[in-house]
């Protein structure tokens, strides 16, 4: 008996039939959605720095100690804006869109077991309630693009309806395997029956479970309605505010959904030792959850052909063989046991390499060591950033020190070395050098020099120019104007005290800088 059920059979005692019945449902749906808000907002904030540092970032960390307040400001930054209806769109539709996207999200968490009596009903199909009630998320995406009046939003939504529908059919047939070995569809009782971790005895079903449905989210590397090549920024485009915010959330609640599918089906569930069955189901959550962004931040997305084929040509055929392999295990040994853990993970590993291998990718036989090799070698890549430094900084508290041949900082001219022989401007692949010279008594002296730096490519040609190194950069590289003229440099400013020579202008610099650098004059002896 279940939380829920004892507090009903409590509540019957003294309140109506219909109230009894009533309240347990509504403080379920209450506790789930708050519940369910709190761990969207731990994946924000978890996935956002996390996928900083693999990319060796800081992350968000300016709203609250460590940035740990930052979905808190995006979730006001969203519900402050305007909510935009297309003049021509369907407002009815284009209203519960958003709606019917999110509520199947969320129903999914009905069935999920968090710990043995922590589950709001057991239904005996369980499974077949999660296939059912997650594929209506389809419709609201349809409704956003037929809603909006919009072509693209259209033809994106279609776009990726075909997309969850191809994957689905391989996610589905992903879990016969885990069907077949336990003999129930209750997630409870698929729990129960793992004295083993199912995705040790299904290797191939938990693989091809864990892509497509990453694909069926549509997280990278299947994100492609993000993707800066593909039409606009697909079904939501005409969304704003509130409306918006319920997408952001029906995708992070899925992706919730679908880690903690992954955590009951093939890692045991609350299974673990020491610590609460509770505790242990929300850390495989947080693990499974952790490899999918570290994938996001690692492989390149597909073109939609390849998504398309993807999933038609490789994962479904696995799909079929994998399940048949299992039934067949299962007929000579019924009880399945834990040694058939090996044999599994080499038929699985074999099946990957060969069947990889009727495939070409522009133009190439697919093998593994390429492709494979190049995988693992991108995911260890990322990885280890995790513990490198990051090589971003807290500006303006703190500022880089550019590399002795850094080029992009602002061009300064030592006025009493120049002799005016017009070699910089001779250089300069885009004259942006204006120079005047008139004769003196021993050279010429400069009368006027401009510098167009909003058209400058910082290539250094006119600094290598210069017979008499009076050019260099110098250690300046904030140069920004909201005005084009204020970014055209005159010989006034040039000579300013503050535009003087860095080497002299910073002494405490000059230790750093090399005998040889575009950053300073070479020192003069004695």
């Amino acid at each position: 008996m279940n939380v829920l059920e004892q507090f009903h059979d409590w509540l019957i005692d003294y309140w109506p039939s219909w109230a009894a019945y009533l309240v347990p449902a509504l403080v379920a749906f209450v506790v789930l959605s708050t519940f369910v808000l709190l761990v969207v907002m731990a994946f924000i904030y978890i996935e956002r720095r996390g996928v900083g540092r693999f990319q060796v970032r800081l992350g968000p960390n300016r709203a609250g100690p460590f940035g740990i307040l930052q979905p808190v400001a995006d979730a006001v930054k969203v519900l402050t804006k305007e909510d935009i209806i297309p003049a021509a769109g369907d407002r009815w539709v284009h209203w519960l869109a958003p709606v019917v996207a999110f509520i199947p999200a969320l129903a999914i968490f009905a069935v999920i077991p968090f710990e043995e009596r922590a589950i709001f009903t057991d239904l005996n199909v369980g499974i077949l309630y999660i296939i059912a009630i997650s594929s209506l998320g389809a419709i609201g995406i349809f409704m956003a693009g037929w809603g909006s009046n919009n072509k693209y939003s259209l033809v994106s939504a279609m776009r990726t309806m075909a997309q969850m529908i191809s994957y689905e059919i391989p996610l589905v047939l992903s879990l016969a395997g885990v069907l077949i070995i336990t003999g129930s569809l209750s997630m409870v009782s698929i729990v129960e029956a793992q004295h083993v971790p199912f995705f040790l005895l299904q290797p191939l079903g938990f693989l091809i479970f864990f892509i497509a449905a990453a694909a069926e989210i549509q997280r990278s590397p299947f994100d492609l309605l993000e993707a800066e090549s593909e039409i606009v920024a697909g079904y939501h485009i005409e969304y704003s505010g509130m409306k918006f915010a319920l997408f952001y959330l029906a995708e992070y609640t899925h992706a919730f959904a679908i880690c903690a599918i992954v955590a009951t089906l093939f890692l045991g569930g609350w299974h673990g030792m020491l610590l609460p069955g509770a505790l242990w189901f929300m850390i495989k959550v947080f693990l499974v959850f952790g490899l999918l962004f570290w994938v996001r931040s690692t492989l390149p997305r597909l073109r939609v052909d390849q998504l398309m084929g993807f999933a038609w040509k490789y994962l479904f055929p696995l799909a079929l063989i994998n399940m048949f392999i299992t039934a067949i295990e299962a007929i000579i040994w019924p009880e399945f046991p834990w040694q058939l853990l090996i044999p599994n993970i080499l038929i699985a590993a074999l099946l990957i390499v060969l069947w990889s291998g009727f495939f070409r990718v522009a133009g190439e036989r697919v093998s593994f060591q390429r492709y494979g090799r190049g995988i693992i070698k991108g995911l260890t890549v990322t990885f280890s950033h995790l513990f490198r430094r990051p090589i971003t900084v807290q500006y303006p508290e703190q500022r880089l020190t550019p590399a002795p041949r850094f080029r992009g900082n602002m061009l300064v001219w030592d006025h009493d070395a120049c002799i005016g022989c017009r070699a910089c401007a001779r250089a300069c692949p885009v004259s942006i050098i204006d120079i005047e010279t008139i004769r003196g008594d021993k050279r010429l002296i400069v009368e006027k020099l401009e510098v167009d730096f909003g058209r400058c490519l910082f290539c250094g040609l006119c600094v290598e120019a210069c017979p008499v190194r009076a050019l260099f950069m110098s250690r300046d590289y904030e140069q920004a104007s909201y005005r084009r003229e204020q970014l055209v440099v005159s010989k006034e400013q040039f000579i300013a005290a503050e535009k003087r020579p860095s080497a002299y202008f910073y002494p405490d610099l000059e230790a750093e800088m090399p005998p040889q650098t575009l950053l300073a004059p070479p020192k003069e002896k004695g």
